[in-house]
């Protein structure tokens, strides 16, 4: 029987009454108080823009969740998604020939999709710098879900992170229009919003990041440089803290011409380092930065999953035919072949076949089967220790995360049980045929070999473990194999890669070290700058170094190829004989010790100064303090 446990109407519920919310009150503006108690108690599916306004408003995110989604709920956030692309790169005619396709083809009147349709033409008319239109969209978007722009209350009230945002971006509008009174008491009121709502810390630093970009110029040209730096500099922590670089440039120019005006040169140069670092990267691989800058970009870091996709593909892998899983649920095959190439099943029917398939019956789902949304906060967390290779700190919290779920539930089991295993693997206490196998019988809880789905993010990462084992077991070859099987389930799925961006990163992370290991270095540069291309794109740089590590790696190896043998990169004439290998490869570590630095992995920062100096023969701090007077000379001219 499916297990109900970690479906996200129990968590809304939870989350809800641990807030003390009423139905009506989460729903004001958006839904009925009768339509939020059909959710929670399992008699209506979900929306998908209605539920990601209700996480928002709850004080958390779809990012925290593995989305199911119909064919034409993806084909409608692509669809989005693809016009806010258009919009923050420039190509602004192409993004209102889709919006008007978009506003088009629009199927519902909810206020939500009033709301994105609406917010959307607003966008258009501030990138074109039409600030009057611009400002009565953006106020007609407010008004749909919230109220008047200029007399909203903030007190006492619920408010999603998109609806904050508008407010946001209308308040910077108010300000080019010479009204910066008003945007001020806007933008103060949503800071103090967001600081007092229990608002999980990702959310809370994507909003305050935008309000204290726009309150903090106004705050520079009233000269108020105290309040501007303390409320830039608070921001600039929660983007650290968080792996976040939204509107990271504009923080950059402000904190640094702010610094320079008050004669804080030490801090100036650390912000140079930072700002020149962001922009060189953008530069080098041909995009511009403004495309993580503006107030209304957001990185893309949820899971979405297609039910037909997941349903074919767990037929298969079971050996059933059409007829065999329709029995007792359809009458024609025609109706669960529909389904199956993307129509929306209704919830009843869903529910059948998930059964029968021995699935999950959810639609939205945490990593962990909890009905506590400070659970899911703890995965999120774990997962960021990982990734900033903080691994005591990381089992510490495991420990306690595994006190607070259920194990009798598969999807639990494989998180806890392999985040375990992995940490006994890097302890020495386990082989790692050993590891291999326990992770082996891990996966086949809820993941048959023989299917060939899209993996959700704990069987990933088995999945990774797994090719880890196998490469410590001497099959680096087989590993690769695996990882490129593993790649090849997205890249069939209709699903976009930028929709699993953060797992499809793992896999090239891995794969490609794996690659420069075993000498397949066209490869390995292919991967690598696919790696950076899609991180720089999302915004998501905080794992950038290990791409940049492989790109050194397929440096090094071309230039001893053309010698015929090893090289003293320690040498300035290597860069004469071999094309400026040893310039290249210091250029990519320095890049990679300043982001390692912004997002405080110091680790991986000290393992790159190291290298630097054993492999490149420069002291870092040396060339650090030549590449800053170089750029505050050349500010000085200017």
């Amino acid at each position: 029987m499916i297990q109900d446990v970690g479906e996200i109407r129990f968590l809304i519920s939870r989350i809800r009454t641990d807030k003390h919310i009423s139905q009506w009150d989460l729903g004001k503006g958006i839904c009925s108080g009768q339509q939020i108690s059909k959710i929670e108690k399992g008699e209506a599916l979900p929306d998908f823009f209605l539920m990601e306004l209700l996480l928002q408003r709850l004080g958390t995110s779809t990012a925290k969740f593995e989305i199911a989604l119909s064919l034409d709920e993806y084909k409608e956030i692509e669809a989005r998604d693809d016009i806010l692309d258009d919009l923050r790169t420039g190509r602004l005619m192409e993004a209102e020939n889709k919006l008007k396709t978009f506003c088009r083809d629009a199927g519902s009147d909810q206020p939500v999709r009033r709301m994105s349709r609406v917010r959307l033409l607003g966008l258009l008319a501030l990138e074109r710098e039409e600030y009057e239109a611009a400002e009565k969209y953006l106020e007609e978007a407010v008004g749909l879900t919230v109220g008047q722009a200029e007399q909203v209350s903030l007190e006492g009230g619920l408010f999603a992170g998109i609806e904050l945002e508008n407010l946001i971006l209308y308040a910077q509008i108010l300000n080019k229009e010479k009204k910066a009174s008003q945007a001020r008491k806007l933008l103060q009121k949503i800071l103090d919003y967001v600081k007092v709502q229990n608002i999980d810390s990702l959310e809370r630093a994507k909003l305050q990041v935008k309000a204290a970009v726009v309150l903090g110029n106004i705050q520079r040209q009233a000269l108020e440089y105290a309040a501007c730096e303390a409320l830039c500099e608070e921001a600039l922590e929660l983007l650290r803290d968080n792996d976040l670089v939204q509107c990271m440039p504009s923080l950059f120019e402000l904190l640094l011409s702010l610094y320079e005006e008050t004669g804080q040169q030490e801090k100036a140069v650390r912000i140079t380092c930072w700002k020149e670092t962001l922009e060189e990267i953008y530069a080098c691989f041909g995009l511009d930065a403004s495309m993580i800058d503006k107030l209304y970009f957001n990185s893309c870091t949820g899971q979405y999953y297609l039910i037909g996709e997941m349903i074919r593909e767990e037929r298969r892998a079971k050996g059933m035919s059409q007829e065999e899983l329709m029995e007792g649920i359809y009458q024609e095959p025609a109706t669960l072949s529909r389904v199956e190439n993307g129509q929306k099943p209704d919830r009843k029917k869903l529910r059948q076949l998930m059964d029968k398939l021995d699935m999950s019956g959810w639609r939205y789902a945490g990593a962990v089967a909890t009905e506590d949304y400070r659970v899911l906060e703890m995965n999120a967390e774990i997962e960021r220790l990982l990734c900033r290779h903080e691994e005591e700190k990381a089992v510490w919290m495991a420990e306690q995360m595994k006190k607070q779920v259920d194990l009798s539930v598969p999807e639990n089991r494989q998180q806890v049980e392999g985040l375990e295993l992995e940490s006994q693997f890097r302890r020495g206490e386990l082989k790692p045929e050993e590891a291999y196998r326990k992770a082996e019988e891990l996966l086949r809880l809820t993941y048959d070999k023989k299917a060939e789905r899209v993996p959700f993010r704990r069987e990933l990462h088995l999945m990774n473990s797994m090719c880890m084992y196998l490469q410590r077991m001497g099959r680096r070859e087989e590993a690769i194999s695996e990882y490129q099987k593993i790649l090849g389930y997205y890249e069939k799925s209709r699903v976009r890669a930028r929709y699993h961006f953060l797992s499809v990163e793992l896999i090239l992370d891995n794969m490609s070290l794996y690659m420069a290991h075993a000498g397949h270095m066209q490869e390995t540069e292919k991967w690598s700058e696919r790696i950076v291309m899609q991180g720089l794109h999302n915004g998501k740089i905080n794992t950038f170094h290990y791409g940049l590590n492989n790109l050194i790696s397929v440096a090094e190896y071309r230039a001893e190829k053309m010698a015929g043998g090893l090289i003293d990169f320690t040498s300035e004439e290597t860069d004469i004989l071999y094309e400026g290998v040893r310039k290249k490869c210091l250029q990519y570590a320095k890049w990679a010790i300043h982001i390692t630095d912004i997002f405080k992995q110091y680790l991986m920062k000290t393992r790159f100064i190291n290298f630097v100096k054993e492999n490149l023969g420069m002291d870092i701090i040396e060339s650090q303090l030549m590449l800053v007077a170089a750029s505050s000379s050349k500010r000085g001219q200017s």
